[in-house]
């Protein structure tokens, strides 16, 4: 789903790849910072509600 919408929008395929796989590792950091999951529990149902603040971060420099 996530590389197929940054795919739909216009990204090469090595372009979203390595975004899809950076916005995923994000969405389980935020997770597993708000302390809501831990590294051994996380699941991917766990990230969907940080993908929207990931992309954010994605964005913001400081956290590049």
């Amino acid at each position: 789903g996530l590389l197929g919408a940054l795919l739909a929008r216009g990204m090469g395929a090595h372009e979203a790849a390595c975004a899809g796989a950076w916005i995923a590792g994000r969405a389980g950091e935020r997770r597993i910072q708000q302390g809501t999951a831990s590294e051994e529990s996380l699941v991917a149902g766990d990230v969907l509600d940080e993908i929207g603040p990931a992309c954010n971060d994605l964005r913001t420099p400081h956290c590049v």
